[in-house]
């Protein structure tokens, strides 16, 4: 007992004096209290915002399926189709457009029927966000595929609308550039097929429309598209959200889908016949 007697005051000293000292180098190192990290943005839904620049204005539609991936449509001020981008690793940190297709490519111009060809690969970046409802990002987004601009895009409460499959059947028509009708079918008699009957010589079959998530409004869509005059042929998968009246009612469609290989997208966005 002697012994242990003797030793615990210069234990009980080393304890305070690493106590002290670890105390005493934080101040000095830190000089304060550490500020917390920065909230980070769920970027899951969908997002709208318009992008300017000195020779023309885009709007911009983002739908983010919270699996990593986002399709973005701009269409031109005048509702002419222009653009459209396929960003995979989509985070509020980092994401990059075109990283997960075979082809190296996620960037993409309008060219006939809601078909997109691909241009080259596109790097999106984050340039700040500050709350759950806002994103801004830049993208190299004109109508002459050039033009990068920070694009500031604000949270639709839309998507957390429910939506249902029994919600969404029935027929849709958009118009085209050009005044050309294209007209997009959910049967009635088959839930899981769909009829892109505007252009009779490019059919989307096959299909599988399926709900992601049942407390949101974002669906999940493969199929097969073949034709003479399909912008690009066979698998494309993407998501497909309604657009709801101000009483809930679906009034619309919006379908964002891109070939397997990375080689199109197609875009249908219209509303309820």
């Amino acid at each position: 007992m002697t012994r242990f007697a003797s030793l615990l005051p210069m234990f009980l000293l080393c304890c305070l004096t690493a106590c002290g000292g670890g105390g005493g180098g934080g101040g000095s190192l830190g000089g304060g209290v550490t500020p917390p990290p920065p909230a980070k943005i769920d970027p899951q839904g969908l997002w709208q915002g318009t992008a300017k620049s000195a020779s023309n204005e885009l709007n911009i539609e983002v739908a983010a399926d919270g699996l990593g991936g986002a399709y973005a449509v701009l269409n031109a001020a005048d509702g002419a189709p222009a653009e459209a981008l396929y960003m995979t690793g989509f985070s509020a940190e980092n994401f990059v457009a075109g990283s997960k297709n075979t082809s190296g490519k996620g960037y993409y111009r309008h060219v006939a029927g809601g078909f997109y060809q691909s241009l080259d690969s596109s790097s999106v970046t984050v340039q700040s966000g500050g709350s759950q409802k806002t994103l801004q990002f830049q993208v190299a987004a004109g109508l002459n595929g050039s033009n990068p601009r920070s694009v500031t895009v604000t949270y639709n409460s839309q998507y957390d609308s429910a939506a249902s499959i029994a919600s969404v059947l029935g027929g849709y028509t958009s118009k085209q550039a050009g005044n050309t009708l294209a007209t997009l079918t959910l049967s009635d008699a088959n839930p899981n097929s769909m009829l892109i009957s505007g252009n009779p010589a490019c059919v989307f079959s096959n299909s599988r429309f399926s709900v992601l998530d049942s407390r949101k409004n974002l669906f999940s869509v493969v199929g097969i598209f073949n034709g003479t005059d399909c912008a690009f042929t066979g698998t494309a998968g993407g998501v497909a959200y309604a657009t709801l009246s101000e009483s809930g009612q679906v009034n619309g469609l919006s379908m964002m889908l891109q070939a397997m290989d990375g080689s199109g997208m197609y875009v249908f966005q219209g509303s309820k016949d």
